[in-house]
């Protein structure tokens, strides 16, 4: 078993191919319009830089990282839309780069890497820009290339101390961006530190691991615990495991991982730790193991597959190695196709509407209906998925819950909504009816908090401009 590969070189070929396939990813990200988790991601970022404290001031099941990071970055050059784009676009940017780091110590050469690149990009563009799934998921390779480059070097004395309490801090890390990715990336480099049968590197990765951790006991650990851990275990699982298709999908990217688990058993040091990476990455989204999420835990296979395969010498590994070369290569291409496809047929529209990409034309014309009825600081209510507005209108939420939908939250909460309603009574309401969310069987109209709207609020406007979406502007008798 080799040690570590030799430092590949890269040709005026593959350097070509790389800069070409990344710039193609970076300008379709840019274009790419917003999403809700966009919307909760800059919402809960907007709100921390504007003082409030995530789990006691509004209701929040992600850990708080994402929403701090991108608080300071609005702290600094604004809350606005381009901000957060350029910010995340910088963030996927050394996502690229962890890659190809991790692709340098196992893949030999330089088209190898091309590849593992080439696959990433293609996943990129599945996964949502602004988003905190999408910092954990570049916060995931880099524990990925750091555990990989700990393993082959096999350090001695305070070097290996140094190293496992980074890796611990850093899988820490990722857990404050994302709790169960997270959770995964510890548990393997728990293992692989156990393993050594050296109990200094266990204890220099819990240490690591534990001063990480230290910044939570600045949250209201009750609230924290609640809606962090309590709510997701009870709900999630409830909600996401009703994709059959997906996830038997799901399943069948666990057998590939078996079988390039057969076929490593001479593969470059390494390896293991990026597989064990691998399987944790995907069983940590098995709850909701949808298209989305599964692009963002798929990265490693395309590093394990490249690696693993044997080398065509005999006939039969020929034809295998040209079978599984031809499926591997339509299965890009047919998902390369797809997405370019579906992008340049929305692309006219999303260039007249937004030339340079910088604008949500929608979420933004309807913040203005808003700020052009309320003051600066005055508090609204939009419900039930409509999380994108507060950040957009600038204005504070009346409630604590940024989104409400029945299909994800009890009827306590929505209790709980009415109760902050009647407190605060804000001015104007915007409400949805026959969301999306009621089409995809997340939410029903008529929940509480629409009884108490129909009782106290009358519809001043229907917001007839925004058709086919059925928008109501809500003011209080």
């Amino acid at each position: 078993m080799n040690e570590e590969l030799p430092t590949s070189r890269w040709g005026l070929g593959a350097r070509a191919t790389v800069v070409a396939v990344l710039a193609a990813v970076a300008f379709i990200r840019w274009y790419v319009g917003i999403d809700p988790d966009a919307g909760l991601t800059m919402t809960a970022a907007w709100q921390v830089s504007q003082g409030l404290v995530p789990y006691r001031d509004f209701f929040e099941f992600h850990p708080p990282g994402a929403f701090y990071a991108l608080a300071g970055v609005f702290q600094i050059f604004g809350s606005t839309y381009v901000v957060a784009k350029l910010f995340s676009m910088l963030v996927l940017a050394l996502g690229a780069v962890g890659v190809d780091r991790c692709a340098r110590r196992l893949l030999l050469r330089p088209w190898h890497r091309v590849a593992a690149l080439a696959v990433w990009g293609l996943l990129a563009l599945q996964f949502p820009l602004v988003s905190y799934s999408t910092y954990a998921h570049v916060g995931s390779i880099w524990v990925a290339w750091l555990l990989v480059r700990l393993h082959q070097r096999s350090a001695q004395g305070w070097e290996a101390l140094a190293g496992f309490a980074v890796l611990g801090a850093s899988a820490a890390g990722v857990g404050w961006l994302l709790q169960t990715r997270g959770a995964a990336l510890f548990l393997v480099g728990l293992g692989v530190a156990a393993a050594s049968r050296r109990w200094q590197l266990v204890a220099a990765y819990l240490g690591g691991s534990g001063v990480a951790l230290l910044p939570g006991l600045a949250l209201p650990l009750r609230e924290f615990w609640q809606q962090t851990v309590v709510y997701p275990a009870a709900h999630y699982p409830a909600i996401n495991t009703d994709q059959p298709l997906w996830l038997v999908l799901w399943g069948g990217v666990i057998v590939t991982l078996g079988i390039v688990a057969y076929w490593a058993r001479s593969s470059w040091r390494g390896f293991w730790p990026l597989w064990w990476t691998a399987l944790a990455l995907l069983v940590s989204i098995w709850p909701h193991a949808n298209g989305v999420y599964l692009s963002m835990v798929l990265w490693p296979l395309a590093l394990l597959f490249t690696a693993a395969v044997p080398p065509p010498s005999a006939m039969a590994w020929r034809r295998l190695w040209q079978g599984v070369a031809a499926a591997s290569g339509a299965f890009a291409g047919a998902l390369a196709l797809m997405t370019v496809g579906v992008f340049f047929t929305l692309f006219p529209g999303a260039r007249a509407a937004d030339p340079w990409g910088a604008r949500a034309p929608f979420w933004e014309d309807l913040a203005v209906e808003v700020r052009m009825r309320t003051q600066q600081n005055e508090p609204i209510f939009a419900t039930p998925t409509l999380p994108n507005l507060y950040f957009f209108a600038q204005r504070p939420n009346a409630t604590r819950y940024n989104s409400l939908f029945s299909g994800q939250y009890d009827a306590p909460y929505f209790l709980q909504a009415v109760v902050d309603l009647e407190q605060r009574r804000p001015r104007y309401v915007v409400r949805e009816l026959d969301s999306l969310a009621v089409q995809l069987g997340y939410h029903r109209d008529g929940t509480q908090v629409d009884v108490y709207l129909d009782e106290h609020y009358r519809v001043a406007a229907e917001l007839t401009k925004f058709l086919p979406r059925r928008l109501q502007l809500l003011e209080r008798r």
